[in-house]
């Protein structure tokens, strides 16, 4: 590199930034900072932890098929599960590098 070369500084995106938002209508620009570290180790344990899910979401699934009567209870727990389930696996991909 010669005296006369210029330098480029590359800023990869943030994806905690992208879908929240930062300043007057998003997270403060602080809470980003704190969360973008821990998003991105929750990437590293996702395969662990979605397996611990799906042991419950099997035992949800099961509860549901013996339920009787009024099964919303049932229905919400495996909703929750899903859903958390495919929010943890959408951060894992966002944070890989």
């Amino acid at each position: 590199m010669t005296e006369g070369d210029k330098l480029q500084l590359i800023h990869p995106p943030s994806p905690l930034k992208m879908k929240v938002g930062i300043g007057e209508f998003g997270a403060p620009p602080e809470a980003s900072a704190c969360a973008e570290p821990v998003i991105a180790n929750l990437s590293d344990d996702y395969l662990t932890w979605a397996e611990e899910e799906m042991t419950k979401l099997q035992a949800a699934m099961a509860g549901l098929k013996a339920a009787k009567g009024n099964n919303k209870a049932e229905v919400e727990a495996i909703f929750q599960i899903a859903h958390a389930v495919k929010g943890q696996f959408r951060l894992s991909i966002d944070n890989r590098d």
